[in-house]
């Protein structure tokens, strides 16, 4: 790898998600975005993706998008529980959430995710419920290998597996590496959307707002506009299982498992009083010493 691509990448991982897509959208369509090589539906999507980062305040950036943010604590019990793959309204037309996540090979700076309508029928998202229309996510991420210096741009749906339009500059991907990506995107949000919604017990959701005049004075300094930002925090008592849980990590004697946490959804018509409700069952670790690792087939 050349230097100057080096001192790119080292500039590119450094940059906060949110601060790194919208540097990276902007750049795909000023310089990168090669018209040759992207379909219509690139396109779309491309366009859908510049309204929701809009740089200038032609529309207030706070009409349709919230800067989501994790605490890192949190984010290994996220990728440590399984979940069901299924709609559930999601809290603001569209987020961004503001973490970076590791994957295999790749560094995921952040996930765009935006409420649509998908036709089974169609490759494309719609914005108007019908009646072959059905409430969907359109997820967008881009993916970095810092070995080869490569880029995923990738976008996919969380239901209609069909309805997957690619800002794809390099089509040379590998396809089952791209769908355990996939997957593993669909738990993470589900995981979130849930863990959001209705966790009053162990989670602080701080709301940090921003104002057009503030974004103003942003882009007038040639920095790029934020929209209100929800933080997500752990309380003070399940801060000390999250600590449990790192430490038991770290054990070196014997051996254990992590047995993954998972969300039960109450969904029978059994559940006379709990139904409709859902509870999380937390990761936890099993045994003692050396972690032993299990592996996970993905069923499709």
């Amino acid at each position: 790898m050349d230097e100057p691509l080096v001192r790119t990448l080292k500039k590119v991982l450094s940059l906060p998600p949110y601060n790194f897509i919208v540097e990276h959208i902007y750049r795909l369509k000023s310089q990168e975005y090669n018209k040759e090589k992207c379909s219509e539906q690139d396109d779309i999507l491309l366009k859908r993706m510049l309204d929701n980062f809009s740089k200038d305040l032609d529309r207030d950036i706070n009409e349709k998008l919230r800067l989501i943010e994790i605490e890192d604590g949190l984010i290994k019990l996220v990728e440590s529980t399984d979940n069901k793959i299924f709609y559930r309204k999601l809290f603001f037309p569209s987020i961004f959430i503001n973490n970076g996540f590791n994957f295999e090979n790749w560094i995921i700076k952040g996930i765009f995710v935006e409420e649509v309508f998908t036709n089974l029928d169609s490759n494309f998202s719609v914005s108007v419920k019908s009646e072959n229309n059905s409430n969907d996510y359109i997820i967008f991420l881009s993916a970095i290998d810092p070995k080869t210096a490569n880029f995923w741009n990738i976008s996919f749906s969380l239901i209609n597996k069909y309805a997957t339009p690619i800002i794809d500059i390099d089509r040379n991907k590998d396809e089952n590496q791209k769908m355990r990506i996939e997957e593993y995107i669909r738990t993470i949000i589900c995981n979130i959307v849930d863990m959001v919604e209705g966790n009053d017990e162990d989670l602080n959701i701080v709301t940090i707002k921003s104002s057009r005049e503030q974004n103003l004075k942003r882009i007038k300094r040639g920095k790029v506009q934020f929209p209100t930002k929800i933080f997500i925090k752990a309380k003070d008592g399940f801060k000390k299982y999250i600590q449990r849980f790192a430490d038991d990590e770290k054990r070196k004697l014997g051996h254990k498992f992590l047995v993954r946490g998972h969300w039960r959804h109450f969904i029978s018509e059994k559940f006379i009083y709990k139904k409709g409700e859902k509870t999380w069952i937390k990761p936890f670790w099993k045994g003692e010493g050396i972690v032993v690792a299990k592996e996970y087939k993905l069923i499709e």
